[in-house]
């Protein structure tokens, strides 16, 4: 919602008055149930549940990695709402870096719930993207959208490997957690 508002002040779209505030509510309840319903929960329990706990008991990096990846190559196959060959490289590598993301989110947390409604947040924000700035927009979207991912998952990366690194900590092995603490 942020970078709408931020476009909506910029100028860089056009709101479209009280029928424009009615339909974006509408749109948005769908959105944000078909979101976690539809494509959140399913997708973030095969990627964030599975495949992180099926590789778990190995280093961050690695496992971070496939699952990201793993969820990037499900994205060629899906209908990227950008065209040409381009629009589809730039949809998979913003679905890649969504997934490093997640992955982190639910590693830090501890929790696939965290991933699940961040995962439906970026559905939400997306579909209010397509009602409010027009097409030529979106691979610009698209490219920000993907650089705020990538940030997001450098400042998380300590945290993640804190989290893994307290007593207790099930999942992913850290560097310190591994027998004799060789990477």
């Amino acid at each position: 919602m942020l970078v709408h508002v931020t476009a909506l002040a910029l100028g860089a779209t056009a709101w479209r008055g009280a029928a424009g505030w009615r339909a974006l509510a509408a749109e948005l309840g769908v959105l944000l149930v078909s979101g976690l319903v539809a494509q959140g929960f399913p997708e973030e329990l095969v990627f964030r549940g599975y495949v992180l706990t099926t590789l778990s008991g190995r280093r961050l990096g690695p496992v971070v990695a496939i699952s990201a990846a793993s969820f990037g190559v499900l994205h060629v196959l899906s209908e990227s709402p950008l065209s040409g060959l381009g629009g589809r490289l730039a949809w998979v590598a913003m679905a890649t870096a969504m997934g490093v993301l997640f992955s982190l989110l639910r590693l830090a947390s501890r929790s696939l719930w965290t991933a699940v409604g961040a995962h439906g947040g970026f559905h939400l924000g997306w579909g209010a993207s397509q009602a409010l700035l027009p097409y030529e927009q979106w691979p610009t979207l698209v490219a920000a959208i993907t650089a705020l991912f990538l940030a997001a998952s450098l400042l998380l990366v300590p945290l993640t490997r804190r989290r893994l690194a307290a007593p207790g900590a099930a999942g992913v092995a850290s560097p310190r957690s591994r027998p004799g603490g060789a990477p």
